[in-house]
């Protein structure tokens, strides 16, 4: 399991099967997790290291990736090689979607003149440019 994966399964519970922060730290899969670290793993997406075997996540070491300055393309062959398909998968959603932290996910670039857009609250976006609002 991954962090990410953690999150998720915090706000499922929260959101959309409405369970009490309480009743998330008594269940057996989180228990003896701390409500309060609970909500900010839900949050943020990141789990302390102090609770990774407890949730079951892996610790995976470091790749080694040989950088070359003066050949590119044995950089580029060094870093692929190193990086499976989930974490590409990952970079690419963190660079392109943003995500509210409740269940909304919207494009980061907005569609009408390509800048960045921010989260103005739940449920609502807007460029920093146009201006553009989109709320669901």
């Amino acid at each position: 399991m991954r962090e990410r994966q953690v999150a998720e399964r915090l706000k499922y519970l929260r959101y959309q099967e409405g369970w009490k922060w309480w009743v998330i730290a008594a269940s057996d899969e989180f228990s003896p997790i701390p409500i309060g670290t609970l909500s900010n793993i839900m949050t943020t997406g990141r789990v302390p290291k102090k609770w990774w075997g407890r949730l079951g996540i892996e610790h995976h070491a470091p790749p080694r990736i040989a950088i070359s300055k003066t050949d590119a393309d044995k950089a580029v062959r060094s870093i692929m090689g190193n990086i499976d398909d989930s974490v590409i998968q990952e970079i690419a959603e963190g660079l392109y979607l943003l995500d509210d932290g409740f269940g909304n996910v919207y494009e980061r670039y907005c569609p009408e003149c390509g800048h960045e857009r921010q989260i103005v609250r739940p449920g609502k976006i807007q460029c920093v440019s146009c201006e553009e609002i989109n709320a669901t």
